[in-house]
């Protein structure tokens, strides 16, 4: 059985590298900068979490409409982890606040027939947490605070996760076949009926299905 891919993208330099580090345990670290654009291609490694394992990509950030070689190839890079994985994390800027590149990824992934998890980083300590209430306004809820590089608030964002992995697996052993996998999504938006979960609808349990293990992943195993 495939481990289960989370993907990781946001604009640049809201810390998705530093949230990589720590869902890996800095096993294998992606590269960290305070200057944007510094993560072209995509970076793999692997994170645990109450026994369950999972591959995480770590991205370049996302800039929609520039036009720039390097960006296209940032957005290209950042488009096949969307496509390969089976979870989102959709990384926001809790210092900066509310972006308007921010609204234009958000509109994307809402498109996107996959559980997302929107993240705002950088709130390091309680008194940071009325920051994020900025990001109320793209109408996501619940939005989780987490501090990257201080590991304040990423075990509520890894037991969201554990728990939609969970929910897909048994969801997978009461199927008959593979395509009884999923449920329609709710206009893209987070349910508020999903107690246990804190992301959005999509399909779940792909991971479940056989697939080739891409090819820009190092084979740690």
């Amino acid at each position: 059985m495939s481990l289960p891919i989370i993907a990781i993208v946001g604009r640049p330099n809201v810390g998705k590298s530093r949230l990589f580090n720590r869902l890996t345990g800095g096993g294998f670290k992606a590269l960290v900068d305070d200057q944007p654009g510094v993560t072209r291609d995509r970076h793999y490694g692997f994170g645990d979490w109450r026994g369950q394992q999972f591959i995480v990509v770590d991205t370049g950030g996302l800039i929609p409409g520039a036009e720039d070689p390097l960006n296209k190839k940032v957005w290209g890079q950042a488009f096949l982890a969307i496509q390969e994985a089976d979870i989102i994390i959709c990384l926001l800027d809790g210092m900066s606040g509310l972006n308007p590149v921010d609204e234009v990824l958000v509109q994307e992934l809402r498109k996107i027939d996959k559980p997302v998890f929107y993240a705002v980083n950088k709130i390091d300590e309680a008194t940071h947490e009325n920051n994020v209430v900025d990001f109320t306004r793209l109408g996501l809820d619940p939005l989780i605070p987490v501090s990257a590089e201080h590991g304040r608030g990423v075990s509520d964002l890894l037991e969201g996760i554990y728990t939609e992995i969970s929910q897909g697996v048994r969801h997978l052993m009461r199927s008959q076949a593979p395509r009884a996998f999923g449920w329609p999504l709710s206009g893209g938006r987070m349910s508020a009926n999903r107690p246990l979960s804190t992301a959005s609808r999509g399909k779940r349990g792909s991971w479940c299905m056989k697939r080739p293990v891409p090819r820009a992943m190092p084979l740690m195993w």
